[in-house]
């Protein structure tokens, strides 16, 4: 599906079939894996969030040290990247300082969601072996490794002859740097080097440029910024045609219109987007690309004792018949091929068979063919505990929504049937809120108002009682029966609904019940320019559009309040209201 009038603006979906029909022609010729991949992975800060904080909250940090303890000095830049490495300098001035505050934010925190999702990718080697990331930590390889694949990993502009592009290992480059090792490189004057071949070495930009003059990349997770070494190395790919699309995954519609002229512009470049003011984490993106490609499960995954009893067996010494074995490792190798063996016989009954499908399904970002598994599996009988496993095998792809709604829906369905089948089973209250709240987005979202609205009443319904304790939960129920309302063309109980989350929730410090009160306010404005009520809309967005700093977490709602209530002062004639809205419109 191509999005709005813009070829150039892709769903999600969309770009994972196209990729998907790329990857099957350019193996023909070979016909296997290791053939040449038309594709390599730029991943940025988007896949390691939230156990590493983003530039923002560390140049947040970094301010306020910088101004408590007196050591700013000068201003800073007007540029995002500019800032940051500015505040990064002003409260760390030494390089080895840099080092020890990134090592406390990264070392001991746990892998994310998308970091594994990357690293089964990369292991398969399906799409691709290879990752290009400007992150410093290293999630990637800890999930490789986790996964027990072999890798090579390069983080410095001496090691770049490690990399072989056609190499049957995945090949890791962190352009600046890993934050293990000395060359950790973040402000600008580092960033500036690395990119022109400093520091000994041929530097990262020859290497990126010959990875580029064969290959396309698949961004995901980076915002890209002016100067950097990969945005150097694609400027200079750019001035001329690609072989293949080019394909740059954003988190929101607006993250387009972030991206500099030279790349927006460029006709081999697709931006691949998520519908409406939705989000498109990174996760969701492998998600899509495991599910296009088939790809199978990690063997960790599928049998973890076997997996962990072949890597033993694989790295114990070899000892002949007789010889001395301090670590009695032999015997540890044979009680864990025991205990693999006896929960291999345990999984040859029925149900465990098919739970483990449903689980196997969602491991490759299936969650259609696990709701489908999840369906097929007979109820009656099946003991409470088994139940209750099902459940937690089908959870995460009610966690994960994907881009299709009417997917997303069935997946709910499923998930909900098996509660319905079996209202003994425990579900947590979260998670049965999360389902039933997510199935009426689906709805609404598939163009179903009705079924929509059956399904809204059918959570108020389960969730009466503890709705009272689940203000969130509440809150974007309310801000569904709204849209709901809008869609069927009931504008004045619309609004009376918007209005109803100000009145009950306008009060809340909760950032993420702030986020929807303001949010409730631009959809009512919105309704209201509709409807050639301009001079409401206005007043209804006035209190969000104080003089005061904007809550990072709020950016973007708050954006959208300015861009609304500039529409309503043009629409009444204020030219210069309008204009004065639009200069102080944060940023996206």
């Amino acid at each position: 599906m191509v999005l709005g009038d813009v070829p150039k603006l892709l769903a999600l979906e969309t770009a994972a079939a196209r990729i998907r029909e790329t990857v099957r022609e350019s193996r023909k010729p070979r016909g296997a894996k290791g053939g040449s991949a038309p594709y390599f992975f730029v991943c940025g800060a988007g896949i390691s969030v939230p156990s590493v904080p983003l530039s923002w909250t560390i140049q947040k940090e970094c301010r306020e040290r910088a101004e408590s303890l007196g050591l700013a000095s000068g201003k800073p830049p007007k540029d995002p990247a500019g800032q940051y490495s500015f505040w990064l300098e002003q409260a760390y001035p030494d390089a080895d300082q840099r080092r020890a505050y990134f090592r406390e934010k990264i070392l001991g925190r746990p892998l994310t969601d998308a970091n594994l999702r990357l690293a089964h990718l990369l292991a398969d080697g399906a799409l691709t072996r290879c990752l290009v990331t400007p992150n410093f930590d290293d999630f990637a390889s800890r999930a490789l490794e986790l996964f027990g694949r072999p890798h090579v990993v390069c983080d410095h502009p001496a090691t770049t002859a490690r990399i072989d592009l056609d190499g049957e290992d995945p090949q890791l480059i962190h352009v600046h740097g890993t934050y293990w090792f000395y060359d950790l490189i973040n402000t600008d004057d580092e960033i500036d080097g690395r990119a022109k071949g400093m520091r000994g070495g041929p530097g990262m930009g020859e290497l990126l440029g010959e990875l580029l003059a064969r290959r396309v990349p698949l961004v995901v997770g980076y915002a890209g910024w002016e100067g950097d070494v990969i945005m150097s190395a694609l400027k200079r790919r750019l001035k001329s045609s690609l072989r293949n699309q080019l394909y740059w995954f954003c988190f929101s519609r607006d993250s387009v219109d972030a991206v500099p002229g030279w790349l927006r512009d460029h006709p081999n470049v697709c931006f691949v987007v998520p519908a409406g003011s939705e989000r498109q984490p990174a996760e969701q993106v492998f998600d899509a690309l495991l599910g296009a490609l088939r790809v199978e499960a990690p063997a960790l995954t599928r049998d973890p004792l076997a997996f962990f009893a072949r890597r033993l067996r694989l790295s114990a010494p070899e000892r002949a018949p007789g010889s001395p074995d301090p670590y009695f490792m032999e015997e540890v190798v044979a009680r864990v091929e025991r205990a693999a063996a006896l929960v291999g016989a345990q999984r040859t009954s029925d149900a465990r068979a098919k739970i483990e499908s449903v689980r196997d399904a969602v491991r490759r970002g299936r969650y259609d063919l696990a709701a489908r598994r999840a369906r097929a599996l007979e109820l009656r009988g099946l003991e409470r505990g088994r139940v209750e496993e099902l459940l937690d095998a089908l959870w995460p792809a009610c966690a994960h929504a994907g881009v299709d709604p009417k997917e997303d829906a069935r997946v709910y369905d499923a998930f909900l049937r098996i509660v319905d089948a079996r209202p003994t089973a425990r579900v947590r209250r979260g998670r049965l809120a999360s389902v039933l709240i997510g199935r009426v987005a689906a709805l609404h979202r598939a163009g179903h108002p009705r079924k929509a609205q059956r399904a809204l009443e059918d959570a108020r319904t389960r969730l009466t009682e503890d709705l009272r304790e689940m203000p969130r939960a509440r809150q974007r129920l309310l801000l569904f029966e709204g849209r709901i309302h809008a869609r069927a063309g009931r504008v004045e109980r619309a609004l009376e609904t918007f209005e109803t989350i100000r009145a009950d929730f306008g009060r809340s410090r909760d950032r993420r019940i702030r986020e929807g009160v303001i949010r409730a306010g631009v959809e009512a404005a919105e309704l209201l320019l509709a409807e050639g009520r301009e001079e409401d809309a206005r007043k209804l967005l006035a209190p969000y559009l104080g003089e005061g700093p904007v809550v990072p977490a709020l950016r973007r709602v708050t954006t959208d309040a300015f861009v609304v209530a500039a529409r309503a002062a043009e629409a009444l004639g204020d030219v210069d209201g309008a204009q004065r809205l639009r200069a102080r419109t944060p940023a996206r």
